[in-house]
């Protein structure tokens, strides 16, 4: 939605269009509407300033176009599932009522104050500071936990979807709104596009199957460009988008770019001796695959190669606790703008990040006014009702710093290193017991120490595995073996011991069919050998 400051400029071209003048009435069944202003325009249709006539409540009421209408009462069924959760808590618009009026459709919503990109535009894009972006970002990690606990993503959140309360009684108390894209994942098409451009997640570039990671996404590039004053990535073109996102996160990984729809169209297979890898496609090469012409936008990527040279372009830190918080804020904007949407941050994981939590500043406040200042404003946010639901979610850096004043030892750099590794070795073991069940060949080959760390832990074997010692143990009786008349060296040999009598030739259960046909036909030359000499 883009705002309009000066609703009496707009408000010939309003009433033309729309069909309606000021001081009018919108009627539906249970209540009348007096139009009073424009607030804003946008794809869909315009928004106006009502009063009810029934409460004199000032509302905002949304006119869709009418080739819109569909959305309007797909947004009507989100409205519905929503209506479960407690709107203030979560931090979610309220829907009043959903109707129709002269084949047009309206929407009644409440009244809030400025959407964060007219806000911006307000300063001048002057950027937030790091205790105002912690207040909106806490209260979006809530109103995302409580839109995933009813599975639902919003699918399209960017800062004209932010909006604050009333920032003049209510600093940076903010509601999502607008959810004509809401949806649940399982019933989005594979390969669908959905989200604004620069907000747009890589799965959802690639035409990879996405779920409500992608709306964590879209937050971490909210997050970036409240704290930067502009667009992280270019919002005009999706091939200089994919560029952007290499240029500073890093191509993404082979088993992603496998899966995707789409990634021929960004990609292209280099052909190796070994294997096949991809390469991203020049812009000649792009546009001469697809027949579009690349839309060139200014974007600070092009400048950096990572997360953590974003700080020069903000305000520097004056005190160290605010260095402090921009390493924490750049930690959890790294998390938020994960490739991989599975190790990406989950919303409960993001209340849980140091940033928002706060424990890397000082309590004390005559050590420093900052950390004061910053609990202070974080005062806005409503109270989590269940304290215990939040994980506590911790970056690698806080795991070896807390590693090291204990005086363990730690091998994982990551929790969520540690996690896919648990993940791995509890399927390989899977894998294995399957085999050994079918009596495979896979099931009798050696395991690696990666798929199975009872190998480097000195754990007792699995039940049925066998390891070939690197050195076998010479015998202790020599007139204890026998040796064979014939000169294959086919292992024909027994050993007799206290323990019992073990075969040193393989069971036929444990020997491959290959080795087998080997064994009988030596054998079978040897036997042929020795009646000849007979």
């Amino acid at each position: 939605m883009v705002s309009v400051s000066d609703s009496e400029s707009c408000s010939s071209s309003y009433d033309s269009v729309e069909g309606l003048q000021m001081y009018s009435l919108i009627k539906s069944k249970t209540c009348k509407y007096m139009v009073k202003s424009l607030l804003g325009q946008g794809t869909y249709g315009r928004v106006v300033k009502c009063v009810k006539l029934d409460t004199f409540e000032t509302v905002a009421v949304k006119i869709a176009k009418r080739e819109r209408n569909r959305m309007v009462w797909k947004e009507a069924a989100a409205a519905k599932k929503m209506s479960a959760l407690d709107k203030d808590r979560c931090n979610l618009v309220k829907y009043y009522e959903i109707f129709e009026y002269k084949t047009r459709a309206f929407i009644s919503v409440e009244m809030l104050d400025i959407s964060l990109h007219d806000f911006l535009k307000q300063r001048h894009y002057n950027p937030l500071a790091l205790n105002e972006i912690r207040v909106i970002l806490n209260q979006m990690f809530v109103a995302l936990s409580a839109l995933k606990s009813i599975g639902i993503m919003h699918a399209d959140i960017k800062p004209d979807n932010i909006m604050l309360v009333n920032h003049s009684q209510q600093p940076f108390k903010i509601k999502l709104i607008d959810f004509g894209f809401a949806m649940y994942s399982a019933n989005l098409p594979h390969g669908a596009i959905i989200q604004a451009v620069g907000y747009r997640a890589p799965e959802v570039m690639l035409g990879i199957p996405v779920t409500e990671s992608v709306d964590m996404w879209a937050l971490g590039s909210v997050a970036a460009f409240l704290y930067l004053g502009y667009h992280l990535f270019p919002i005009k073109c999706e091939y200089e988008m994919i560029r952007s996102l290499v240029h500073m996160l890093g191509q993404p990984e082979e088993k992603m770019l496998e899966k995707g729809m789409h990634s021929n169209k960004y990609f292209w297979k280099r052909k190796g001796i070994m294997k096949h890898t991809w390469v991203l496609k020049t812009p000649v090469q792009y546009s001469v695959s697809t027949g579009t012409v690349i839309k060139k936008s200014k974007t600070i990527t092009k400048k950096f190669t990572s997360i953590e040279n974003l700080a020069k372009h903000h305000p520097q830190p004056d005190t160290e606790s605010e260095v402090e918080d921009t390493v924490a804020f750049l930690s959890l904007l790294k998390w938020m703008l994960c490739m991989d949407p599975v190790k990406r941050i989950t919303p409960v994981e993001g209340l849980g990040h140091r940033f928002i939590t706060m424990k890397h500043l000082p309590e004390d406040p005559a050590i420093d006014c900052y950390a004061e200042s910053s609990r202070m404003s974080m005062k806005v946010c409503p109270p989590l009702s269940l304290e215990n639901e939040i994980e506590n979610f911790v970056t690698s850096s806080e795991i070896i710093k807390n590693r090291k004043q204990s005086g363990g030892q730690f091998g994982l750099s990551s929790t969520f290193d540690s996690c896919a590794t648990a993940v791995e070795i509890q399927r390989n073991r899977q894998k294995r017991e399957a085999a050994r069940k079918k009596n495979q060949l896979a099931f009798r080959l050696a395991w690696h120490a990666k798929d199975d760390m009872s190998c480097k832990l000195g754990d007792k074997q699995k039940p049925g595995m066998t390891q070939k010692p690197l050195v076998e143990s010479p015998s202790k009786s020599s007139d204890s073996s026998m040796a064979c008349s014939c000169s294959c060296g086919c292992c024909c040999t027994s050993t007799d011991s206290k323990e019992g009598k073990v075969n040193a030739e393989p069971s036929k259960g444990r020997t491959s069919l290959g080795k087998r046909i080997k064994n009988f036909f030596l054998r079978l030359f040897c036997f042929s050998s020795n009646t000849e000499e007979t």
